[in-house]
């Protein structure tokens, strides 16, 4: 018996069922990849948790039906992606689905585990990363949750859908089906092309009124979107802000510094300079010193003093604290780079650059003003000491360009037991402390490694804590109390040059993923670490055998707001040394009231003496009131526009040294220093 022939009818309707779920399936793409995005940047905005499934069903309520016309310059990107897969041969659709798919959820996921280290998102030059990914990849996959599945697998389940019932075609059908796919095409490339025209004009606005809240009652004109990356990410989307940057990228002319601003930049470095030469009573006091700089990684200031089941959990530091120079407002200033933005402040003593990465952009290609060279050219031997491999952060390139003339690296120190990235501290600071103290004149920049994220489990007896609701905070608190004990035993294995060398230890920026569980942390220190006070980093100087004589001047010098560019100036002063024309950096002895505002690129704010502001003007609080706290009202409106400026003088400053190489050019005119 024959079964019976469809009809032209039965035809028709198959048809038109496929074609409706293949257009569903594409409109399934565009949702998923718009509510990643979306999930991405709320949580951003907001520094919380915020799960993907929770943002896909927003989607959907009846308070967000307008949100996809409200943002549709967010569109672009996922409607061009349905575009691309719709012009691709049936046969092959449902693979390029998958592919493309994936291939941008994954893209907005590593924007997700960029922001959680940098605080802000994938640009184009931060493609350049990719090739030292491998070597943190414990840190991503440490961040990835399972939430982070839910966009891959609905991608992958359309692409199989759309398989098993849409891929075989008659040929008396196919025409019909590729028809009707090309409309299909050209509607989701209208929406592309609209939203990517949408997001052009509005990212090239010029002036945005907001109104600053009380207790400044006046208007005041600023650009939201084009304060920063981060800011121009967080409003017009990650996908806008990528192409963005490339379109910067590859249209980037060299810049041409016109006479005004080489004037302006001129009178800002004979002023920096002009502050650098003010005098102290311990202007000197370590001349002749060696001079051994540990930058201990995501080390943080709330750590001093804190005990947790009885154990001090930096007993080493605090002892150090107390007979030393320490500030208690020395702040997380790293943009793009993390421990090499901290690094290049420090060496450099400029602000890092909030549009690239600092250590694969710059130092190799400018002529710069750097401490080792200084140090160098004063008959210092120069060592730069880091267990990990010497590409890491272009520092086989950059280092000798900064002026070390020593470099020790993994190869120095196979003999030592891995701890997380590379040999443990405690071996690799002791050996180098043997190999340090038979140097005379010797500068030594150290770079810890055992505390890198994700936090590898502290040898025995340094694990101690037991916190069973918050995994993260115990590994933390772990592997800190054991770079404690090892910078202990880095002082006791320098005991034979004490006397004739000074010390600095700072952190290099806060430790990454213990703020999801910042409960448990705030009720351990009653250190709120969803507010600026948790950027607080620890910067101690000691200098042995002298410590009566520093203590005197620790007051002013601990109540300084700085960050690491002011370390460049701050050690050079001890050491009694001209501290050189170019750098933006003061030192910590210049009277509050006497130093500069600044932007802190990371977050998008102006830090002045002991106050920091938001971009509208707004003093920063958390659950202790003003964030710093110094004496007078400085938010009357006249003094909030001069800071401002301030700030942004010093912004248009370090951008006129990294694209116009002038420092030298500078410092040749004004004949106020050799050229370095």
């Amino acid at each position: 018996m024959s079964s019976a022939q469809p009809t032209t009818t039965q035809k028709g309707n198959a048809v038109v069922r496929a074609l409706i779920i293949e257009f569903m399936l594409m409109c399934l793409l565009v949702i998923v990849l718009y509510a990643q995005e979306s999930q991405i940047m709320a949580w951003a905005s907001s520094q919380a948790p915020h799960d993907f499934r929770q943002t896909l069903l927003e989607l959907f309520r009846q308070q967000r039906g307008w949100l996809w016309l409200g943002e549709a310059w967010r569109l672009w990107l996922p409607c061009g992606t349905a575009f691309i897969v719709l012009l691709i041969p049936s046969r092959l659709r449902w693979w390029s689905y998958a592919f493309l798919g994936l291939l941008v959820s994954a893209f907005l996921t590593a924007n997700q585990i960029y922001f959680r280290f940098f605080s802000t998102f994938l640009g184009w030059k931060s493609l350049a990363l990719f090739g030292q990914g491998w070597q943190v990849r414990d840190s991503f996959f440490h961040e990835l949750g399972w939430s982070a599945m839910i966009a891959p697998v609905i991608i992958i389940g359309a692409a199989i859908i759309g398989h098993k019932t849409l891929s075989i075609r008659s040929p008396k059908n196919r025409l019909s089906f590729r028809k009707v796919d090309w409309v299909f095409a050209c509607l989701f490339f209208a929406i592309a092309l609209q939203s990517s025209v949408l997001a052009r004009r509005l990212s090239n606005i010029e002036d945005i009124p907001v109104h600053m809240e009380e207790p400044q009652s006046q208007e005041r004109f600023i650009l939201p979107h084009q304060s920063s990356p981060r800011e121009f990410a967080l409003t017009l989307g990650l996908i806008n802000y990528f192409a963005h940057s490339g379109l910067q990228r590859w249209s980037h002319k060299p810049r041409q510094i016109s006479p005004g601003e080489l004037s302006f930049a001129t009178d800002l470095m004979t002023h920096i300079k002009s502050l650098n030469d003010q005098t102290s009573p311990l202007h000197g006091v370590a001349n002749d010193r060696n001079l051994v700089m540990v930058s201990i990684e995501a080390f943080q200031y709330f750590l001093f003093d804190l005990v947790v089941d009885g154990v001090e959990i930096t007993p080493v530091l605090n002892r150090l604290r107390r007979q030393s120079l320490s500030s208690d407002y020395f702040l997380d200033d790293i943009a793009l780079g993390g421990t090499s933005d901290a690094e290049f402040g420090v060496l450099a003593g400029l602000l890092p650059d909030n549009r690239s990465v600092a250590a694969l952009s710059y130092p190799e290609n400018l002529d710069l003003v750097a401490l080792p060279e200084t140090l160098r050219d004063l008959g210092y031997q120069t060592i730069s000491i880091h267990a990990n491999d010497a590409d890491f952060w272009n520092r086989r390139a950059n280092h000798p360009a900064l002026g070390f003339t020593d470099m020790w690296f993994r190869e120095r120190y196979k003999q030592h037991a891995t701890l997380g990235m590379g040999p443990n501290d405690l071996d690799v600071l002791r050996q180098t402390a043997q190999e340090l103290s038979v140097n005379d004149r010797f500068f030594a920049y150290v770079i810890s490694l055992s505390s890198h994220h994700p936090y590898p489990d502290a040898p025995q007896p340094y694990a101690f804590a037991s916190l069973k609701d918050a995994p993260n905070i115990q590994q933390y608190l772990n592997i800190c109390h054991y770079v404690d004990a090892a910078l202990g035993s880095f002082l006791d294995e320098m005991s034979a040059v004490h006397d004739n060398t000074m010390f600095v230890f700072f952190g290099d920026h806060a430790g990454p993923g213990i703020q999801d569980e910042y409960a448990q942390m705030q009720a351990l220190t009653g250190v709120n670490l969803a507010s600026m006070r948790a950027y607080r980093m620890p910067f101690i100087i000691w200098l042995p055998g002298q410590e009566e004589q520093v203590m005197q001047q620790q007051a002013q010098f601990s109540q300084s707001l700085a960050s690491y560019q002011d370390v460049f100036p701050t050690v050079l002063h001890l050491l009694g040394a001209d501290i050189p024309l170019g750098i933006f950096g003061t030192h910590l002895f210049v009277p509050m009231e006497d130093r500069l505002a600044y932007p802190l690129n990371r977050h998008d704010i102006v830090a002045w003496r002991q106050q920091l502001f938001s971009p509208q003007g707004k003093l920063l609080y958390d659950e202790k009131g003003p964030v710093f706290v110094s004496p007078g009202d400085i938010t009357q409106a006249q003094v909030l526009e001069a800071v401002y400026q301030q700030s942004a003088d010093s912004l248009l400053f370090n951008r006129l040294i990294f694209d116009g190489n002038i420092q030298g050019q500078i410092i040749e005119q004004v004949g106020n220093a050799p050229r370095l």
